[in-house]
């Protein structure tokens, strides 16, 4: 194993996962309640985050920003014939894409509304609804601890009886400034549903262990397995952005 946390096959070295879940998944594992910082100091496992990697996938949310322009300017087309249907090919006073020189260009006024405005100011809005609010000094990791796939939610099935993932493939996190923190990430491990058991020290994060589901989160999860339903088991200080497939952890 290289000495930043990875293996030849390029996952974050996974002994303690391997150890602790061979044929069985348990309760706690190297519990954050009981590991000092002594211990974890001297063990491994610990993954430093990126900064680069963090702003690329912070500024990956502004993907769709294109699609809401498109439809923007679609509706706005289809607003235009509605307008023109309705007075009868004609907007008021003139005609539908060019004036006839008497009174207002109301036509264009509208066109330009309509096509050109209307979607830049949606394209702006949705710009700066993604990346408003991108906390300061975060850094991020690839989601790449062999054998484990971390997930937003339970797997589901849509209408047409299609698998719908919610998987994360990259976690974004604040660096703690005094004291550790630990927060828990849903994951599969082979066939067993379970939470991972993460503790963030500086600019570094750990995969410490495993903790079994709670009877109401298993019933849950049996329970609502179709899309958008399921148990929410993400860590209150956790958020998941789908369209990026990345958590960030406050």
């Amino acid at each position: 194993m290289s000495d930043d946390g990875w293996d030849r096959a390029g996952h974050y070295g996974s002994d303690l996962v391997n150890d602790r879940v061979a044929g069985h998944v348990i309760d706690s594992v190297n519990s954050a309640d009981s590991a000092t910082n002594d211990d974890l100091a001297d063990s491994v496992g610990w993954v430093r985050g990126d900064a680069k990697l963090a702003r690329k996938m912070w500024f990956r949310r502004r993907r769709g920003w294109l699609l809401a322009m498109f439809l923007t300017f679609s509706v706005g087309i289809a607003a235009l014939g509605i307008l023109a249907w309705l007075f009868g090919g004609d907007l008021p006073g003139v005609t539908v894409f060019h004036s006839d020189g008497i009174g207002p260009s109301v036509d264009k006024a509208l066109v330009m509304l309509f096509t050109v405005i209307l979607p830049c100011a949606v394209a702006i809005l949705y710009l700066i609804h993604r990346l408003k609010g991108r906390p300061q000094g975060i850094v991020a990791v690839r989601a790449q601890w062999e054998g484990v796939r971390l997930i937003a939610r339970p797997d589901g099935t849509d209408s047409d009886g299609d698998t719908v993932t919610h998987n994360i493939h990259t976690v974004i996190f604040v660096p703690a400034d005094s004291s550790d923190r630990v927060v828990y990430v849903p994951a599969m491990y082979g066939d067993h549903f379970l939470r991972c058991v993460f503790r963030v020290r500086g600019d570094r994060i750990r995969l410490e262990g495993f903790r079994e589901l709670t009877l109401e989160q298993k019933t849950a999860y049996l329970k609502d397995r179709e899309y958008g339903k399921g148990p929410k088991l993400l860590d209150e200080h956790c958020t998941y952005d789908e369209q990026t497939e990345a958590l960030l952890v406050r």
